[in-house]
């Protein structure tokens, strides 16, 4: 008998153990992931510094949350600055990859020989996939303008 009740209780002991993990798969896939917000921030104005010496801008892209999935975020671009004339054209999505909660756009600066004002480029996201996270609710925290600094006299 004594083996039977050590065998029934071997048994319970792995069927805890399937539960715990099922639970902690679907805490750190979905739980966790409810109320993500996505939102955009600038962290680095472009600058055309000088011939062959560039500052490329840089934008950060953050999600509240860790999740177990990438998260994938588009976005439209705007902005007085011109794609291929002042800039490298940017692809419209960056990619969050799980576990992390931020990434970065780069906003890749040309240098030009033009008297210009300073420019903007201004990136505004538009949606996410990938996770449950979705965009944050307050506009002002789903655009963000970078602007190349110019160095060229006017």
């Amino acid at each position: 008998m004594p083996y039977t009740r050590n065998n029934r209780l071997i048994s319970a002991v792995f069927e805890n153990a399937r539960l715990f993990s099922f639970l902690s798969f679907f805490i750190l896939c979905f739980a966790s992931s409810f109320g993500q917000a996505v939102s955009i921030a600038n962290t680095t104005n472009g600058s055309e510094n000088g011939v062959g010496v560039v500052t490329d801008g840089i934008l950060t892209v953050t999600q509240t949350l860790p999740t177990a999935v990438n998260t994938v975020v588009t976005y439209s671009v705007a902005g007085t600055a011109t794609s291929g004339v002042d800039f490298t054209a940017l692809s419209g999505t960056v990619t969050i990859i799980a576990p992390a909660t931020s990434a970065t756009i780069t906003i890749p600066v040309l240098e030009d020989v033009l008297n210009e004002l300073n420019e903007t480029v201004i990136i505004n996201l538009t949606g996410v996939s990938g996770s449950i996270a979705t965009l944050d609710p307050t506009p002002a925290n789903t655009t963000a303008t970078n602007t190349i600094i110019d160095d060229d006299d006017v």
